[in-house]
């Protein structure tokens, strides 16, 4: 079985009423419009973690199939509208795909941009530095040389669509 077909099959895995009645014992339910924190076993990152069907599940995306009685479609996700990971509670709950997560997580200032971003191999100085150099016949090439990044990674930023952020004063 390709590990497509087994993804898409995880996707929906049935809650049984036995597995909903198991995982309500970890929940702490109190407003409904109030995150419910999960109340046992965590990951690194704060998500529930929930033993479902031979295999370990984040315990949001069960309750999103509890709470909305649906199997989570391929290629989407299970978001929180609270930005709170371990909230299960199906209202703050909704199905999305990598883009909406990450548009979420640049909205809600939870990505570190720029050069605060782990990954960044370029300062804002830089940057200003590198659209300076354009705007005066400076190449592509020769900038991509000059601060050591590839060709792309300077056209993404005179296009705009790296480092969006960073602008003459």
């Amino acid at each position: 079985m390709s590990l497509r077909v087994l993804k898409n099959l995880e996707q929906g895995s049935e809650v049984k009423p036995a597995d909903e009645a198991r995982f309500a014992k970890f929940v702490a339910e109190s407003d409904p419009k109030k995150c419910w924190e999960w109340q046992s076993v965590r990951n690194r990152r704060g998500y529930g973690k929930f033993w479902l069907n031979g295999r370990t599940d984040l315990a949001h995306r069960v309750a999103y199939r509890i709470g909305s009685g649906d199997s989570i479609p391929a290629g989407l996700l299970v978001r929180h509208s609270c930005d709170n990971p371990p909230c299960v509670n199906p209202a703050h709950l909704l199905v999305g795909t990598v883009k909406d997560n990450s548009r979420d997580a640049i909205e809600r200032n939870r990505m570190e941009c720029g050069s605060e971003n782990g990954n960044a191999r370029l300062n804002e100085e830089q940057v200003l530095e590198i659209k300076r150099l354009w705007a005066s016949g400076g190449t592509q090439v020769s900038m991509a040389k000059q601060f050591g990044v590839s060709r792309a990674a300077i056209q993404w930023i005179l296009n705009g669509r790296s480092w969006k952020k960073v602008r003459e004063a």
